[in-house]
């Protein structure tokens, strides 16, 4: 729209710019480039080994806490319920075929 309304010459021999329009669209080109500088710049961060390693960490930490918070559970009563402890048993490898020994 900007475009449509320059004139080389006027009516009177005088050039016609709208100046407001010609500064914000230039303002705005400037703005345009910034922000696509910040994203490649964030795109290139978030690929890292170091910040997708403390994300992954981070979910596993979350999903723990969901699975096994560390309150203890309780019953229908608010009383504390007793989980039983389940017994260990020793279970000794019948051979060491396919294990490394160092």
């Amino acid at each position: 729209m900007v475009l449509r309304s320059i004139r080389s010459l006027d009516a009177d021999g005088d050039t016609v710019v709208p100046d407001i329009a010609v500064n914000v669209a230039v303002l705005l080109a400037v703005v345009d480039v910034a922000v696509l500088v910040y994203f490649i710049h964030h795109i290139a961060q978030s690929v890292q080994v170091g910040t997708l390693s403390a994300r992954v960490w981070q979910e596993l930490r979350d999903a723990v806490d969901v699975l096994h918070p560390d309150e203890p559970p309780t019953g229908l009563s608010g009383d504390v319920v007793a989980v039983p402890m389940r017994s260990a048993a020793r279970m000794p490898a019948r051979t060491t075929r396919g294990l490394l020994m160092t």
